[in-house]
């Protein structure tokens, strides 16, 4: 009895000779349902190329009665060049058309997937980076508004104020990084320009008129240790600087000083400093640097009970009595240059870290 066919080379190869087609009819039939050749006893009854005259088409018949296979797979699994690819060896047969549509359907899967996974990544990092964008959120407002408090406390919209301890940062940076040098510079630049054009006489009436603290001296020590102007102004604390004679030189100032007086033009130091306080005031100017003024004004025990702006405007008034001809008045706050007499042209300095009535 022969053996069953096996795909070695003493076979003929697919695809060449006449009856070829036999072969790989033979070999897919064995391989999926086993040697039915034993089951007749010889290959006579099995043929696999034409004998006794057999021809193909007899052989196809014969293998359509032995086989439980349909005429359509039949049909298919001869013809050389099939349309049908096998997937594994249990023999299934699927169509290029299915193959396609299973690779498609895989790859659009994939896709999804991927795009969900991407997506989930996304969320998740937005997800866990929302506080620190809050933050920063929440830090940029900050800036805005403390940026729109020092804009509108200095253009006078913002009245009786105090530095709220959310802006404290925001006052200190500004005071200790150098804008408020460079602002301050800008508004003495200013007031220079103008005064340059006063046709002083010469006769020593032509004056300005200065405030002393964060126009002439600097109390920049103090306000650092207080957080610059965050906390209620404490007078007895304050004195106590103030007699340590420690206000610094604001040197744009003291440059506007020297040029008035080389310009014959004095200057009449008006002060909310208390009369006790004229000593230790006069040598923390004279140390400063500011020798040569005309006249320094201290506040009375009798006027104590009157606003910043009365006060100094009053007193304006009486030096316009003596025939002092009042150019300009220069100060770090809005209440040394309202009301009569304050000049022609007056100059607000910048200081956001307190402000008096």
């Amino acid at each position: 009895m022969m053996s069953r066919p096996s795909s070695s080379a003493s076979l003929p190869a697919f695809g060449h000779g006449p009856h070829d087609s036999s072969y790989a009819l033979l070999s897919r039939r064995n391989s999926v349902f086993g040697d039915r050749s034993r089951d007749y006893g010889s290959t006579e009854f099995c043929p696999t190329e034409p004998q006794n005259g057999f021809s193909e088409e007899v052989l196809s018949r014969f293998w359509r009665k032995m086989l439980p296979v349909g005429d359509d797979y039949f049909m298919s699994a001869v013809e050389f060049g099939s349309r049908y690819i096998q997937v594994d060896d249990s023999g299934v047969y699927l169509s290029s058309l299915v193959v396609t549509v299973l690779v498609s359907a895989i790859a659009t899967i994939g896709i999804l997937l991927f795009t969900l996974v991407v997506t989930l990544s996304v969320m998740l990092g937005s997800c866990q980076g929302q506080p620190i964008a809050v933050s920063a959120d929440t830090h940029m407002r900050a800036v805005r508004s403390c940026d729109s408090f020092i804009l509108n406390e200095e253009v006078n919209n913002v009245q009786g104020w105090v530095v709220s301890e959310q802006c404290k940062s925001h006052v200190a940076d500004y005071m200790r990084g150098g804008q408020y040098y460079i602002d301050f510079a800008g508004a003495i630049n200013a007031a220079s320009d103008y005064l340059r054009t006063v046709p002083a006489q010469g006769d020593g009436l032509d004056v300005v008129v200065m405030d002393i603290d964060e126009t002439a001296l600097s109390n920049m020590p103090y306000y650092a240790e207080h957080n610059y102007g965050a906390e209620l102004f404490n007078e007895t604390v304050w004195d106590e600087w103030v007699y340590q004679q420690k206000g610094l030189p604001l040197h744009a100032t003291l440059d506007l000083f020297n040029q008035l007086k080389d310009a014959n033009i004095g200057v009449i130091f008006l002060t909310g400093r208390p009369e006790n306080q004229r000593n230790v005031t006069s040598a923390n100017l004279i140390a400063a640097g500011y020798e040569g003024w005309t006249e320094l004004s201290l506040r009375l025990p009798g006027e104590n009970g009157m606003t910043a702006i009365d006060y100094k405007s009053q007193r304006r008034l009486q030096y316009e009595k003596k025939g002092y001809r009042v150019w300009s008045s220069l100060g770090d706050q809005w209440s040394d240059l309202m009301g009569p007499a304050a000049g022609a042209r007056t100059f607000k300095l910048p200081n956001p870290m307190y402000y008096i009535f």
